[in-house]
């Protein structure tokens, strides 16, 4: 750091603070919105964007309403299905999935490994019987009480599915996905979100009798007249005060002031981030240098994702599909209009497409290629059809779980507890959730402060 930039930082310390808040929560995302609604007084909510929502946004665009990717919304808490049934449990619709895979030319249902009806038989008798025969299953009959756990993610795959599945569509799809091999993955992560049937599901899915929903996913909640904006802003009516188009740029520690994009500087007890956990670490002061040198050795995949408006009807009806082969750039793609009819003008459908990155990808240079891309899969019968198209990129998208992983979050985010920051929210944490794990995470955070402030007041008397 130049002379000048340090003389810059003293002055910014030296400062007396613009204001002065029990808390201040940075980011207008679902967790920042949730953790502003169960303090109820004294914080401030500054969010960089000029909306709410985070990722959780809707942009409407000719009468295209094209979430920023699938945002379907799963409820399981008590107290995040009141709190959301009381502020649009009018506006939502329960949907049934309808999800698929291609793969060999036909299409299967989700998930792969229990709908192998419908691939050429070769590949069916490699995934049933690979599966039958994967390590989950023998150690019992050779017996064997209890093998290795799989130490990454590919050992996982094989452990539990079997060599079939694991080559037709979970290795590579997985490497499309998180842009990275499998085997640099933890195991960790994938208990909740990767359906591991029985054989009997398999064996039945294999045979074309069955059409169970599996799954965490298999039905999910969406407002039946928009995008799924609707949830983060009925959320920040209730939130005051809110800074829309302001980022922290700076964080003292030590004095517990954040400096702002606008040149004020805020005072807080508290303060709860949603910021990607990296990002939060670089920009406060003091840090570590274990702290500052695991932060920098957290890794994330980004998305570029392509919004397509299109006339006529959708050639599939599935409201999204996923891609493991290589000869497509795009790993998912989706159709929510085959969920929600409205998000689309009459006699229109609306169509995503999605392409993990790690490197730069140059928008103008991609579209074209993802325009031809949605042809050749037969999710567009024209190009001609296309009447509205946005390309966008969401530089953080999903954290990847490799070894520095868990040893940097779990000493990084109790390092900043002691410093007053609860780092949270799907990219505080920096962690794989839902919407409503984010919501969750805020109210968490939330309660961690009122124990804070109930825990001062004890000592005082």
């Amino acid at each position: 750091m130049n002379v000048g930039a340090r003389f810059a930082m003293m002055r910014t310390r030296m400062k007396k603070p613009t204001a002065e808040y029990e808390t201040v929560i940075l980011g207008a995302g679902l967790a920042g919105l949730s953790a502003a609604l169960h303090l109820e007084r004294d914080y401030i909510v500054v969010e960089q964007g000029a909306a709410v929502g985070g990722l959780a946004q809707t942009d409407v665009v000719d009468g295209f309403y094209f979430d920023r990717t699938g945002h379907w919304l799963h409820l399981r808490d008590p107290g995040i299905k009141a709190m959301v049934d009381e502020f649009i449990g009018h506006r939502l619709v329960n949907v049934v999935r309808k999800s698929k895979i291609f793969s060999h030319g036909v299409y299967t249902h989700y998930p792969f490994q229990a709908n192998t009806y419908g691939l050429p038989p070769k590949v069916v008798e490699e995934c049933l019987l690979g599966f039958i025969t994967a390590p989950a299953r023998t150690a019992p009959a050779r017996g064997l009480k209890r093998l290795r756990d799989p130490k990454n993610f590919e050992e996982f795959i094989f452990f539990h599915f079997g060599e079939g599945i694991a080559r037709h569509f979970m290795i590579p799809y997985n490497t499309k996905l998180w842009g990275v091999p499998p085997r640099e993955i933890t195991s960790e992560w994938c208990s909740r979100f990767v359906p591991r049937p029985t054989i009997d599901e398999v064996v039945r899915g294999a045979l074309g009798l069955s059409r169970e929903q599996i799954g965490y996913n298999a039905t999910y909640l969406y407002p039946k007249d928009a995008g799924i904006d609707v949830l983060p802003q009925a959320l920040a009516v209730r939130v005051s005060p809110l800074r829309l188009s302001t980022s922290a740029v700076a964080i003292d520690l030590a004095r517990r002031q954040v400096t702002l994009s606008s040149g004020e500087t805020l005072a807080y007890r508290h303060l709860i981030s949603t910021l990607p956990l990296p990002a939060l670490v670089a920009m406060s002061r003091p840090v570590t240098a274990t702290i500052r040198t695991l932060a920098k050795k957290l890794r994330h995949t980004s998305v570029m994702f392509a919004n397509f408006g299109v006339r006529g009807r959708a050639p599939i009806d599935s409201q999204w599909i996923y891609y493991p082969e290589t000869r497509f750039p795009f790993y998912r793609a989706g159709i929510p209009t085959n969920a929600v009819a409205a998000l689309a003008p009459p006699g229109h459908y609306s169509l995503y497409v999605e392409v993990s990155h790690r490197g730069e990808l140059v928008a103008d240079k991609v579209l074209p290629a993802l325009r031809a891309a949605v042809v050749d899969a037969g999710l567009v019968c024209d190009a001609r059809d296309i009447v509205v198209e946005r390309m966008c990129n969401i530089p953080c998208a999903y954290v990847i779980f490799d070894d520095n992983y868990f040893r940097g979050v779990r000493t990084i985010l109790p390092w900043l507890a002691r410093q007053g920051v609860l780092s949270t929210g799907r990219y505080g944490k920096w962690t794989y959730c839902s919407m409503e794990d984010a919501m969750m995470m805020g109210r968490e955070a939330a309660a961690d402060v009122r124990r804070g402030a109930r825990g001062r007041r004890a000592r005082k008397k």
